[in-house]
């Protein structure tokens, strides 16, 4: 079982190492198995990422959108979204982290952070779906947002 390359990991750490392995093995735990599961785990977790999720649902639900619909949800996902929650598991998202976002965007002075939670919304509802999540943090954020300015005609007429 290799424990690691020299200049990454030093004797010191590679000895501890090779006691923690002898000290499984003598528990009747193969070390391999539990590295293997660790790898696996890792893996699982990047497929079911924000990001992976979200392209997914984009290539999945977009693809027959108009273009403008389409770079709409693009820039919500590479702009506001992805950067902040991307990498990390989407079943592990909860409501503070999504408003977090959310309320950068409300900083901005835009008055997209509304679109960006639809769009996070139908991400969730599709991992939901597709058994990558257990529930959507968006319908917790119901009215935690500033509403957004409604344009009268006068106000339209006096651009």
């Amino acid at each position: 079982m290799a424990l690691g390359l020299y200049p990454d990991v030093s004797l010191k750490r590679a000895r501890k190492r090779r006691d923690e392995a002898r000290q499984q093995v003598a528990e009747g735990i193969d070390p391999r198995d539990i590295k293997r599961t660790r790898k696996e785990s890792a893996l699982e977790a990047n497929r079911n990422s924000f990001a992976a999720v979200s392209d997914e649902w984009f290539a999945t639900k977009m693809a027959h959108l108009s273009s403008s619909s389409k770079d709409r949800a693009t820039l919500a996902l590479e702009r506001d979204l992805k950067p902040y929650l991307g990498k990390r598991p989407i079943s592990e998202i909860n409501p503070p982290e999504l408003l977090r976002c959310l309320r950068r965007i409300e900083s901005r002075g835009t008055r997209t952070a509304h679109r960006v939670k639809r769009v996070a919304s139908q991400v969730f509802r599709f991992a939901v779906a597709t058994g990558k999540a257990d529930r959507d943090p968006t319908t917790d954020l119901n009215g935690a947002l500033t509403p957004p300015r409604k344009n009268t005609l006068r106000q339209l007429l006096a651009r």
